[in-house]
């Protein structure tokens, strides 16, 4: 199995943390209430970004398994550390009938 390494996951990190802020700024634009009053998993929607490798979450218990990590990315305004990640798992119902989708993602505690 092929190990990450730190420069690859800062780089992944970074373009998953850059497409974050370009999916929030459009939300934003359209919904005038933003999400900075979301701040619970059971409340905050889930926004599927269909070219990004690596979820993006600020809940720690998102996670089914999880290791911590130090990653330093920018977004728009400033420095963050994404520091955790591991395994995210969405459940889905379809015609009546529960479905569980695993995700590798990234744990970002002041994503918005």
């Amino acid at each position: 199995m092929k190990k990450f390494d730190q420069v690859s996951l800062g780089d992944q990190a970074q373009s998953t943390v850059h497409r974050y802020n370009l999916l929030w700024v459009n939300n934003s634009t359209n919904n005038s209430q933003g999400c900075k009053h979301r701040k619970t998993p059971k409340n905050c929607p889930l926004v599927w970004d269909t070219g990004a490798s690596f979820g993006l979450t600020p809940f720690r218990s998102d996670f089914i398994d999880y290791t911590e990590c130090n990653i330093q990315v920018n977004d728009i305004a400033r420095s963050n550390t994404v520091i955790g990640m591991g395994t995210t798992l969405h459940k889905f119902r379809l015609d009546g009938e529960d479905f569980f989708l695993p995700c590798l993602s990234y744990h970002l505690p002041t994503a918005e």
